[in-house]
């Protein structure tokens, strides 16, 4: 009798691989003149950061579709500015303040230019003295929003030109078709990259853990970036909890295909797979496993059957 032990997380990482669907995001217009492209000339890294310290955050102005736009751009990236560092006290209260957080490492500041890509992102936020950059695209109801990594704790992140990356730095993150009358995704989100900046990883697990395990934060319209199960699995691991830190990152790992979950993609493939072991190959027993906190994948197989 052969035997074919089929691992689900295998099965699962093929779906993302083959079935995952590419997020489109909509362009953002090159930089001209008329846009106010943003120029590392523009000030000094003195006079937007004086000192040179604490967790340092630039907003620029949003780009948009003509000059209507882009001056509703440039005013809802000014009010963002204004409500970053009051979102970021509140929830250091929340989630927080036992960690030893006030929300007073944050610096925020706002430039009425225009960026139109990371690796400018990048280059201009160095010019500045900026450790991460927050850019994008607006609409009537919609924004998408970029956060680029300038510098990691000090240390300069990879970019284009090759210079190298922070390795514990996270990764860039984006935030596309956010509602502006609901930001809270990406306020919880920074506040977690504000504690993981800081090493307080028990506050960035008390931030992310409910939430990303929420129904309505798996949703594929969510706001929440994939990117922060690496954020919340390294910060496990480094609370003492290895086992669900491994988990978030295997989540993690299935990242580029999250607008294909809870479509019935990989209850399809796994069911292709079984077909083809028992009608194509002539086996009798095929097995699957999987470790006991991940759910979806237990679901996976409890419908395949």
């Amino acid at each position: 009798m052969m035997k074919l032990r089929l691992h689900s997380w295998v099965v699962l990482l093929m779906a993302c691989g083959l079935l995952a669907s590419s997020r489109v995001r909509a362009a953002i217009p090159a930089p001209t003149a008329q846009l106010g492209t943003c120029q590392g000339s523009m000030a000094s890294a003195q006079e937007l950061f004086p000192g040179g310290v604490g967790h340092k955050i630039l907003v620029v102005s949003f780009a948009g579709k003509d000059a209507a736009a882009n001056e509703l751009g440039r005013t809802r990236a000014q009010a963002l500015h204004a409500e970053l560092t009051q979102q970021i006290r509140q929830g250091v209260q929340k989630f927080a303040t036992r960690a030893g957080m006030s929300g007073d490492e944050l610096r925020v500041r706002f430039l009425p230019c225009l960026i139109s890509s990371a690796e400018q992102a990048r280059e201009v936020g160095q010019a500045f003295g900026a450790d991460l950059l927050l850019w994008g695209q607006i609409s009537d109801v919609q924004l998408d929003l970029s956060m680029t990594v300038v510098r990691w704790n000090a240390q300069l992140v990879r970019t284009e030109k090759g210079l190298r990356r922070a390795h514990d730095a996270v990764l860039d993150l984006q935030f596309p078709r956010l509602a502006m009358a609901n930001l809270q995704p990406f306020y919880r989100s920074l506040l977690a990259v504000h504690a993981y900046w800081l090493r307080r990883h028990a506050a960035v697990v008390d931030v992310l853990a409910g939430e990303l395990d929420s129904p309505a934060a798996q949703s594929t319209e969510s706001g929440y970036p994939n990117d922060l199960y690496r954020l919340l699995g390294r910060s496990l691991i480094f609370a003492g909890r290895p086992g669900e830190g491994r988990a978030a990152l295997q989540r993690e790992a299935c990242a580029p295909a999250q607008r294909s979950w809870r479509q019935g993609y990989a209850s399809e493939g796994a069911r292709e797979l079984v077909r083809h072991g028992f009608e194509d190959l002539g086996l009798t027993r095929i097995f699957a496993q999987t470790m006991a906190v991940n759910q979806p994948s237990r679901a996976t197989m409890a419908s395949v059957g």
